[in-house]
Parts: C-alpha cells; sequence; structure tokens
C-alpha cells in the first residue's frame, strides 16, 4: 500500500485528480513534482488553474457521467494546448465511454446537461420498476445505450 500523494504519483503513467477545489495547493505541491500525465476531474476548476498548479505536466480537464461506470458514459474534456500524449489519454477515456471535447468555459455547463439527462433517466427507470416493468425499462435503456 502505497502511504503518501507522492508514491502515487512516482509511479503512476497518469494521476487524476479527484479531490475538492480548496485542496488544489496542497495537493499539488505534493504531486506536482512526479505527475507526467495529469487528469483533474476536480469540479468548478478551470484548465487554466490545474495547468498553473502543474505546469510541467501534461494537463486535462475531464468531467464524466455515472453510465462511464458501465463503459457507457460520456467524458467532457475542455480543448487545452496540444500535447504528445493527447492520443492516449483520449484513448483511455474512451475505454468508459464517448470523449467530446469543449471549450473550457463550457465544461461545467456540459456537466449540467449530462446530470438532468441521468436524472430523466433514473425517474423513468424507477418509474417502472416501481409499475412492475423494471426489467423491460432496464432492457430497453441497455439497448439504447450499447446503440
Amino acid at each position: 500500500m502505497l502511504s503518501s500523494y507522492e508514491a502515487v504519483a512516482e509511479r503512476a503513467d497518469v494521476v487524476v485528480l479527484c479531490h475538492g477545489p480548496s485542496e488544489m495547493a496542497r495537493i499539488a505541491a505534493a504531486v506536482a513534482p512526479h505527475a507526467r500525465i495529469l487528469v483533474s476531474a476536480v469540479a468548478g476548476t478551470s484548465l487554466g488553474v490545474v495547468r498553473d498548479a502543474y505546469p510541467d505536466s501534461a494537463v486535462y480537464r475531464i468531467a464524466v457521467n455515472s453510465a462511464a461506470q458501465i463503459r457507457r458514459g460520456v467524458t467532457v474534456m475542455a480543448e487545452g494546448p496540444a500535447h504528445a500524449e493527447d492520443h492516449f489519454v483520449r484513448a483511455l477515456l474512451a475505454r468508459i465511454g464517448a470523449v467530446i471535447t469543449v471549450d473550457d468555459t463550457l465544461v461545467d455547463t456540459a456537466v449540467a446537461v449530462l446530470s438532468g439527462v441521468e436524472a430523466d433517466c433514473s425517474r423513468v427507470v424507477h418509474a417502472h420498476i416501481r409499475a412492475g416493468t423494471g426489467r423491460a425499462a432496464l432492457d430497453q435503456l441497455e439497448r439504447f445505450l450499447a446503440s
């Protein structure tokens, strides 16, 4: 078991940040010297802020919806400067679903839209479950997500 952020960053090919925005400086102080590729899922934190905290790393900002858990998700990635690692990072993210690139200022809006779609799907499925037709609804949703 690794006992520190530094130890994790030293061994990782890609570091994924999932902490709160208020912890950016503290965690960056430990991780930045070791992170070659950094993917930030820190909510409400612009690509510029993350790049400033990790100036020597290839930095990406993403937001992912819940369907990624079943490899049918959507990853919203902020448009940023080109890095040699771009193809590698996009290929990793594609393993959990579609990857769309938007202007950094639109990432939070895209997340809100994706969250609304998830909430609507959840309400429909739960209504079918309550009505006793849940299996059919889940099968239909799975076919839709697979297409």
